[in-house]
């Protein structure tokens, strides 16, 4: 029985306007990323899914393959979805200085 399962994944994103962030959008739905809110946030891509499948390892997997199909690089998976993006280092148990790190590099 399929469920539907919500998470965040946090992709590279530098030097993304908002025509790349549109194009990189397109390719997502194309690629499987019907199901994706995507958005930009200080040099990263914050993607999220409400995947329908049969556990949560398969839902993760095609969204994942759908993110790099598009051309992104997945840097991490949030279960659920970040409200905040200050909040992002206590997600992926990172300092706020590693972040700023990710975020320049």
């Amino acid at each position: 029985m399929a469920v539907i399962y919500g998470f965040t994944i946090l992709a590279s994103g530098a030097g993304y306007d908002s025509d790349a962030l549109a194009d990189f959008s397109n390719q997502l739905y194309e690629t499987g990323g019907d199901d994706a809110s995507v958005s930009l946030s200080d040099g990263m891509l914050l993607i999220e899914f409400h995947r329908e499948a049969e556990s949560p390892e398969r839902a993760i997997y095609s969204a994942v393959f759908a993110v790099q199909a598009s051309g992104a690089e997945v840097l991490h998976i949030i279960p659920g979805f970040i409200e905040d993006f200050s909040e992002l280092p206590s997600y992926i148990e990172k300092s706020q200085a590693t972040v700023a790190q990710m975020v320049a590099a």
